[in-house]
């Protein structure tokens, strides 16, 4: 079963390959989906920075149901579709 996505921001997928330092920021993505946001951003770190990717369930933020940490914009990407595949693994369980 595919979800989809509500896309609030995107400055992800609409690059091909890894744009220069002046639109890295933490807003890069966000889409929802039911109670649940996926949040990708770039955030500055002392070797340089990294890509974070959330999954947030009701809100939550403090408890992300998945937080991935990568530092190239291909596997900023893919943690993005991580979140989409768990998404779509919960919504096509049966309910009991």
């Amino acid at each position: 079963m595919s979800i989809k996505l509500k896309i609030v921001v995107d400055d992800i997928f609409t690059y091909e390959d890894m744009p220069d330092d002046t639109i890295l920021r933490e807003d890069m993505y966000q889409a929802g989906y039911e109670q649940y946001v996926v949040d990708c951003g770039w955030y500055e770190t002392d070797d340089g920075g990294t890509f974070i990717t959330y999954l947030i369930k009701d809100y939550d933020w403090e408890m992300p149901v998945i937080k991935i940490l990568t530092k190239s914009f291909t596997d900023a990407k893919w943690s993005i579709n991580v979140c989409k595949e768990y998404l779509e693994n919960m919504s096509a369980k049966p309910t009991v």
